[in-house]
């Protein structure tokens, strides 16, 4: 049986979801979600799918010297502030061109990969594979290539 505070808490990430998503978009993610629990229940998965974002699917943080860490790609509001010129490479096509910035890969879009995720998820083992897409395409190849040695070894991945 669940506490009185771990309900007050689901309920507090039920809101908080809801307002991140929208109503109608939280309520059908609900759904999908509870399509991949029951499936999943009745079975194992039938095999590894990596999803991989597209141009731009994935969260990108800048972080200072001191440690702070601001969420740049994809926020209007630091966009709108200037803030993009944080993520900008030297000509390299590797190095932030701002040795005072330094750029992490956060988590692929929710907004944009939630539904495939969770419809994914029903029947395959799923993972995303958030790369940092503006650099060189060979680093996120090599990046790719290390994240499914590690998560999958020996398995084979559908991407």
């Amino acid at each position: 049986m669940e506490s009185p505070e771990g309900s007050k808490k689901a309920r507090a990430s039920g809101e908080a979801l809801d307002a991140y998503f929208g109503g109608e978009e939280y309520r059908y993610l609900r759904k999908l979600a509870k399509r991949a629990g029951a499936a999943r229940s009745r079975g194992t998965a039938v095999g590894n799918v990596l999803l991989v974002p597209g141009i731009m699917g994935s969260g990108l943080l800048t972080s200072d010297r001191r440690g702070d860490r601001d969420l740049v790609w994809i926020n209007v509001f630091r966009l709108a502030l200037g803030q993009f010129k944080r993520l900008k490479l030297s000509s390299d096509g590797v190095s932030e061109a701002d040795p005072e910035w330094t750029v992490r890969i956060g988590e692929v879009d929710k907004r944009t990969y939630a539904r495939a995720l969770l419809w994914l998820r029903a029947s395959w083992n799923v993972a995303p594979f958030p790369f940092d897409w503006r650099k060189d395409m060979d680093v996120a190849s090599d990046a790719l290539s290390d994240f499914i040695r590690e998560r999958y070894p020996g398995e084979p991945v559908h991407l």
